[in-house]
């Protein structure tokens, strides 16, 4: 037995403070998304959809070899239905309670997702009315514009978003850039029976429009000479965005040579 507890005049001597307990975060707590064969097969099937409904609302004139601009869809069908499975990423970790989108590249794919999700939609109720007869889809009445305009719309209200949620100032200047360059398409779309008007809006729409990513490549380059570290769903979203680009700057070079419409 110990000599303290046979004194009953003895002080206990102070025993240590307990250390703070700390609990390991769960398992996928806040982690990044690892890519893997789910990814990739959930990707596969976003650009199926999308290339299905493409196809779908497309008459066999303009698929043709000499229709209208049929390679060119295609090729930014591929970006676009691969713009949607930001959307079934972002549905996934939400139910998970996981953050999506947090790095600027997830948030332009998210933006590029949602107006693919619209562009789909616009597409289906444009062929459903030219099925029904109950307008000229071919003619810009004004149903027919407002179809068109919703996906740019959904973008530049995207865009907009983004801005307002994302801190890091270089970014902000990309997405409200970006931003103006889908509302200028809008102005531009409304403005179409003023030809001088339209003229001059559709192509300070196309400048900015080549800016705006040109500001992106530099961004781009500037983080990586910082040697950022990001996941790669930051990098589909700048992929995407660049792949869009680099098919309307083709398309832009096509239709001047070739007398083309310069819109697709």
């Amino acid at each position: 037995m110990d000599q303290q507890d046979l004194n009953p005049f003895s002080v206990p001597s102070p025993q240590p403070p307990d250390e703070p307990v700390t609990r390991a975060p769960a398992a996928g707590q806040d982690e990044e998304p690892r890519l893997g064969i789910t990814h990739l097969l959930g990707w596969t099937a976003c650009v199926a959809f999308y290339l299905g409904v493409l196809r779908g609302t497309t008459s066999l004139e303009q698929q043709a070899p000499s229709g209208h601009l049929w390679a060119f869809r295609v090729l930014a069908g591929l970006g676009t239905g691969t713009a949607l499975g930001a959307l079934v990423l972002w549905t996934a970790r939400h139910y998970r309670g996981l953050p999506f989108p947090k790095h600027p590249g997830e948030y332009l794919w998210l933006v590029h997702g949602a107006a693919g999700l619209v562009m789909a939609a616009a597409c289906a109720l444009l062929q459903l009315f030219n099925s029904l007869q109950l307008t000229q889809t071919d003619t810009l009445t004004p149903d027919v514009l407002i179809l068109h305009s919703l996906p740019t719309g959904a973008a530049a209200l995207a865009f907009l978003i983004a801005a307002v949620r994302l801190p890091i100032r270089r970014w902000r200047v990309f997405l409200l850039l970006a931003f103006a360059t889908e509302l200028l398409w809008i102005l531009s779309l409304f403005s179409s029976w003023m030809w001088a008007f339209y003229e001059v809006l559709h192509w300070s729409n196309r400048l900015l429009y080549f800016l705006c990513n040109g500001v992106l490549v530099t961004i781009v380059i500037m983080d990586l000479l910082q040697r950022r570290r990001y996941p790669w769903t930051h990098w589909v979203g700048i992929a995407i965005n660049l792949w869009l680009c680099v098919i309307a700057l083709a398309f832009q070079i096509w239709a001047t040579f070739f007398r083309e419409s310069s819109t697709f």
